[in-house]
């Protein structure tokens, strides 16, 4: 990855999954990497790691990323057979770091922090705030026409139809400093 200008991101995701017998929010605080060079950008998965997709601008790798990183969801929630067994899943992909590209984010943190690396697409986050997942089982309760609508206390509350794309605002678009 030399040559390319590295830009170390923070990143948040809420999804709303349906597995077998069970709905499950998850939301995730992870740590990325944007490479750019002339070529384009790639952004790179650094915990969890294991993820990345690339694109013509930081945007579309952006958009890309998320989209692998659903479909790594969605995998996980087609294979799991009980709630259980998608929790486990999903917290061993997030623990799951790339320690290589683990050392690239480091220094690009450092060179944000000495003033070597600026952009004005970025908003500054503190690169040492806390990631995270959880994984929360929702309750359902039936509605009418035999439906169900999930609840709980944790912030989730969607309706089985919402598409699992709803996510916070200026996600993917947070760098670390």
């Amino acid at each position: 990855m030399n040559g390319m200008t590295h830009y170390p991101l923070l990143f948040a995701y809420k999804d709303l999954v349906a597995g077998h017998g069970f709905l499950a929010g998850v939301a995730i605080a992870g740590r990325a990497l944007i490479c750019e060079d002339e070529e384009g950008c790639w952004m790179y998965g650094v915990l969890p790691g294991g993820i990345c997709a690339d694109g013509d601008s930081q945007k579309e790798a952006a958009a890309g990323f998320r989209s692998t990183y659903q479909a790594a969801l969605y995998d996980m929630v087609a294979e799991a057979p009980d709630f259980g067994t998608f929790h486990r899943q999903v917290q061993q992909f997030f623990e799951d770091e790339d320690r290589v590209l683990a050392k690239t984010w480091q220094a690009a943190v450092a060179a944000v922090r000495q003033g070597d690396l600026e952009s004005d697409w970025l908003s500054r986050q503190p690169a040492d705030s806390p990631r995270s997942i959880e994984v929360i089982q929702m309750k359902t309760r039936p509605i009418c026409g035999g439906s169900a609508i999930g609840e709980n206390a944790s912030g989730f509350r969607r309706a089985p139809t919402v598409p699992a794309t709803t996510t916070r605002s200026k996600l993917g678009r947070q760098g670390a400093s």
